[in-house]
């Protein structure tokens, strides 16, 4: 009789074996000019939280090729590549989801700003292109979830870079002011 049961349960138990697989993660497209186009899956994303003492929030995201650490600088090997996405919200504001305009934005807007940073092996540079990067989903708290993703395009007569793509990371440094009211 116990035979019969485990037999019957195994298609149940293969679709729930098969439904724990690691979930896809989104591809990074980045190009850094018309000869230099790289798309890469991270194999390590994480982000970290800071609650500055002007009332603003800071918020930097890392997707990186190659086994970047969140605890120590771990320079970028030959081939890989890593990003970093930064959020600041306006002063007095606390940092929440929504859209924030990458480029040239005003710290003092009220929408707060964005910026991109890409680190290469033979390279590093902020990348200065406009584009936008939609939050949306952000727990500010340690291992909190942050996710959403970036499409940034390059302008007429400014740097040719292009980055897009999604994020899903899990906060590994948070930084809380324990003084602060207000609910991110």
């Amino acid at each position: 009789m116990r035979l019969a049961i485990l037999r019957l349960s195994q298609p149940w138990l293969l679709l729930l074996l098969g439904s724990c697989s690691r979930p896809t993660v989104p591809t990074v497209e980045l190009a850094l000019g018309p000869d230099s186009t790289f798309s890469f899956t991270p194999t390590v994303g994480f982000a970290e939280y800071y609650q500055l003492p002007d009332g603003s929030d800071r918020l930097r995201i890392t997707l990186a090729s190659y086994a970047a650490d969140c605890a120590k600088f771990v320079p970028v090997p030959e081939r890989a590549v890593s990003i970093a996405l930064e959020l600041e919200s306006s002063m007095g504001r606390a940092l929440a989801p929504g859209e924030f305009t990458m480029g040239a934005a005003d710290p003092a807007s009220k929408g707060g700003k964005a910026s991109s940073f890409v680190r290469l092996f033979s390279d590093s540079r902020s990348l200065n292109s406009n584009g936008l990067l939609k939050l949306e989903k952000l727990e500010p708290r340690q291992h909190g979830l942050v996710a959403g993703e970036v499409h940034q395009v390059p302008g007429l007569g400014q740097d040719p870079a292009a980055l897009s793509g999604r994020f899903r990371v899990r906060i590994c440094r948070a930084v809380l002011d324990s003084n602060r009211k207000d609910e991110p």
